[in-house]
Formats: C-alpha cells, structure tokens, sequence
C-alpha cells in the first residue's frame, strides 16, 4: 500500500504532527510505501531549522530529516502556507522542500490512500 501524508498540526503545540511520524514509521515497519509527506497551514513550522526544544523533548524536526533520508520521503511544503508563517529558504531544514498544492494532487492520485494529521 502506498500513502499519501498530509500534516497541518505544528511541531509543538498539539500531538498530530508526533502521530503522523509514528504513523509513518509504522507504514515502512509493515513494508508499506509513502509517496510524500506533506506539511500545510501549521504543519510548515515542522521545516523550521531553528527550532530547538529542550535536550530532554524530541526534536521532530530532526525526526523528519532521519526519516526522510532513511526511506527517500519527499518532505514537501505549501509555498503560500510556508510564506505566511515566515518559514523560508533561508530557514528551511535540509530534506524539505518548498512546493504548490499541485504536488499535493499529483501524490493523491498516485498513492492508495491519503491520511490527515491535524
């Protein structure tokens, strides 16, 4: 089976974004595949290189990266969503990308199922 994520929950905050990576990690435990990982309104703050919890939380931004280059995941963010939260090339960690909606529509229709964690 091969999915299809879409995360709107911010990196702190609330545990939908935690839940998508625990999600996602499942999915390649079972031997299953993910097309992309998609991060919108909220979920952008998760591309945010500064971000620096305390040593004793995760970093889930680091969680994506180690996933991402584990599994060749594209890690892709909304271009309009990114821009309104101040989340830019300059700030952006290494492994996510800045995209459109349409990769968004283009991973929907090639996976088997499509998920949202908000």
């Amino acid at each position: 089976m091969n999915f299809t994520i879409l995360i709107t929950a911010p990196v702190f905050d609330s545990q939908g974004a935690y839940s998508a990576y625990q999600f996602a990690k499942n999915v390649f435990a079972k031997s299953h595949s993910i097309e992309q990982i998609f991060f919108y309104n909220a979920g952008v703050y998760n591309a945010n290189r500064f971000i620096a919890p305390p040593s004793d939380e995760l970093n889930l931004v680091q969680l994506w990266q180690m996933l991402a280059k584990q599994y060749s995941i594209k890690l892709h963010l909304c271009v309009a969503a990114a821009q309104r939260r101040g989340v830019i090339e300059k700030n952006l960690a290494d492994g996510f990308s800045i995209t459109g909606l349409g990769q968004l529509i283009e991973a929907i229709n090639a996976s088997d199922r499509f998920i949202v964690f908000n």
